[in-house]
């Protein structure tokens, strides 16, 4: 599950005009998981991808419901008025997209990928505990008084 509390803080920043990078780069360096972050940045982008289509869908309307649904206006200023903001909104949802491809791609370099240590740990753990427990028990076989001692300090 993605953090919704990234997604808004990358929003947030989209909105300022800020690029995806360096909001991506700041929530790494505050301290959050950045595979985390990754998540996000795909989740924003399958949006942005998501609202791209549904608005060029709605551009494919045949012509005979293009013309049914556009409102009869003597005065051209009014409807090219309208039209603007959608067109502004497309392009800005596109230049958003190409924010977020570019995002991807570099957040490749800022999200370190997860070393696996753990199996090089538990090998060498088991190592040094076995060269331990058997120096342990040469020990007390080498000196048979040293193992009397210590039963007998154990038994009290």
């Amino acid at each position: 599950m993605v953090n919704q509390e990234i997604i808004g803080g990358l929003k947030n920043a989209l909105d300022r005009g800020e690029s995806l990078e360096k909001a991506a780069q700041s929530f790494v360096n505050a301290g959050y998981n950045p595979n985390e972050i990754k998540e996000a940045v795909s989740q924003l982008s399958r949006n942005a991808t998501n609202i791209i289509s549904q608005s060029e869908k709605s551009k494919e309307i045949s012509p005979q419901q293009n013309q049914q649904s556009k409102p009869i206006q003597t005065n051209q200023s009014k409807t090219l008025s309208t039209q603007q903001p959608v067109q502004n909104k497309l392009k800005t949802k596109e230049k958003v997209i190409q924010t977020i491809e570019k995002a991807k791609d570099e957040l490749g370099d800022i999200v370190p990928k997860p070393k696996f240590h753990t199996k090089r740990f538990i090998i060498i753990f088991t190592i040094i505990t076995t060269i331990l427990l058997i120096g342990v028990i040469i020990l007390f076989l080498a000196i048979p008084e040293l193992s009397e001692i210590i039963l007998d300090a154990l038994t009290g």
